[in-house]
């Protein structure tokens, strides 16, 4: 039997591997989908459409009154569809973006 330290041991490692093995996955998935210059500008892209999402909220944020809160409102939904739209349509490239945030897409890799 094992005891139950070596047991959570056993599980931490395992779940270790198994992100080891998504993350594997996703790289392969991309390489096998997208060429390096396809994979570079769907991930500029992508980060350039969470910068525009993550400046829409900030002046959501910062909006004061209604008219303007309302306009900030209207600007952010814009951008989270678009935001969700991209990933609906690249799900791997939105799995390699938050695996590797330090990745920018002109750099060769």
């Amino acid at each position: 039997m094992v005891d139950e330290n070596n047991e959570n041991k056993l599980l931490e490692q395992l779940g270790s591997i198994a992100g080891s093995l998504k993350e594997i996955a996703v790289l392969r998935g991309v390489d096998a989908f997208y060429s390096r210059d396809e994979r570079a500008q769907l991930v500029n892209d992508y980060l350039a459409l969470r910068a525009a999402d993550d400046a829409a909220f900030q002046r959501l944020r910062d909006a004061e009154g209604v008219d303007a809160n309302t306009a900030a409102l209207e600007a952010r939904r814009t951008t989270i569809a678009n935001v969700e739209a991209f990933e609906n349509r690249h799900p791997l490239i939105e799995r390699f973006a938050r695996l590797y945030p330090f990745y920018k897409g002109s750099r060769q890799s």
